[in-house]
């Protein structure tokens, strides 16, 4: 299917609950195995296979907003990493029992945020010839330019940048040894934590506003599947047994109790297992040493073309002429690449970041290497191709 998608995917949420339909190319071969041995092994941050028809597929899970909602939102340090961290887990047990993590569906789009327990459901294709559109490593990429810190807290999301370019591939362990420096109990949590109560706290919590809920469609809707083909999630005995355990309703209460609170927007499944992997100073590695965290100052561009004022307000900052993918569209320039650089604020400095733009970035005239950060400062001249910026602090 040369220059069309292998997949197309359908989201709607019925009685609390999320459906995600997906169709593939009639060329991919489905292979339900996959997802049986899964489901046998781990019974979370997948959303469940709940039917497999030819090249349709049904999956279900706990109502939730997408991974991109959550995103635009402003995000501490603790919840982003407790995010990325899901993450390095999932393609860890993915490896560990002989799947291939390309068939996860990496789009924040169609990664799914539960917003009652702060856990990541993704969708895995449980197709017999690998395929993915993008790897782990640009979704972490995508991750982190998509991330809107709190105003307060901004140099974690360049240092991890600057640590992700460093990354020839995507390695899981190397990733979550940067986390767990930053934050030894975020591993924790997510390595040790039951998660069958915290999908119980999920499912608990969804149905207490169940009666509050409408049936909505996400506004992404395709002709992929009729009305007809819409599957009934739980019988009645199951959504009945939701609450048929006091102790069910108990777990939940106790988990918002025992929450650690980093702001508003903290996790509620830490509990009394989240302990720390280092005992001491000397147990962590000098790879990632602490930086320390320097008021930040939002820099500006002033276009010369136009003179329009630019204000830098993320920490990755990313120009070019692709409206999806940019902060800011240099319009009237075909010179300009689609996603041509960035602009990196971190600890009181800024660099650029050439994207291998096809005409290149050039600070007073000399040409930056690609995929390099290269420090620009109050003052400097910035040219993307043929386009002039001026650069002020």
């Amino acid at each position: 299917m040369k220059g069309k998608s292998q997949k197309e995917i359908k989201i709607k949420v019925k009685d609390c609950c999320r459906i995600a339909k997906v169709k593939i190319s009639s060329d991919l071969v489905v292979n339900t195995n996959q997802c049986d041995l899964l489901s046998k092994k781990y019974n979370y941050g997948f959303l469940k296979l709940n039917s497999a028809k030819r090249n349709k597929m049904e999956f279900t899970g706990p109502k939730g907003i997408s991974l991109y909602e959550r995103l635009k939102k402003p995000i501490s340090e603790y919840d982003f990493f407790f995010i990325v961290e899901q993450l390095v887990d999932v393609t860890q047990k993915l490896e560990k029992i002989g799947l291939s993590r390309n068939n996860l569906v990496l789009d924040l789009k169609y990664v799914f945020f539960n917003e009652s327990t702060k856990e990541l459901n993704f969708i895995y294709l449980p197709i017999a010839t690998p395929h993915s559109s993008i790897g782990v490593l640009s979704f972490v990429e995508q991750v982190i330019y998509s991330a809107k810190p709190v105003e307060t807290d901004t140099n974690f999301l360049s240092n991890f940048s600057y640590f992700i370019k460093g990354l020839s591939e995507f390695e899981a362990d190397k990733v979550e040894s940067y986390i767990n420096h930053i934050n030894s109990d975020i591993v924790s949590v997510i390595k040790k934590v039951d998660f069958k109560k915290s999908n119980i706290m999920s499912t608990v919590a969804n149905s207490i506003s169940v009666k509050m809920c409408a049936e909505t469609f996400d506004d992404e809707p395709t002709d992929l599947m009729s009305d007809d083909e819409k599957t009934d999630l739980f019988d009645d005995d199951e959504q009945t047994d939701l609450f048929s355990n006091n102790a069910q309703m108990d777990l939940f209460a106790e988990s918002q109790r025992n929450a650690t609170v980093v702001d508003d927007e903290s996790t509620c499944l830490l509990d009394d297992e989240a302990t720390a992997l280092f005992s001491d100073d000397d147990d962590k590695t000098d790879l990632f040493d602490e930086i320390q965290a320097t008021p930040y100052k939002f820099p500006t561009l002033i276009r010369t073309l136009t003179e329009e004022v630019i204000r830098i307000d993320k920490p990755v900052f990313r120009i070019g002429k692709e409206e999806n993918c940019v902060d800011y569209i240099v319009s009237n320039n075909i010179a300009i690449s689609r996603s041509h650089a960035d602009i990196i604020s971190r600890d009181g400095k800024y660099f650029v970041f050439d994207l291998r733009s096809k005409n290149k970035s050039y600070i007073n005239n000399r040409v930056l290497p690609a995929e390099h950060e290269v420090e620009i400062f109050n003052g400097d001249i910035l040219k993307l191709a043929n386009e002039e910026f001026l650069f002020q602090v």
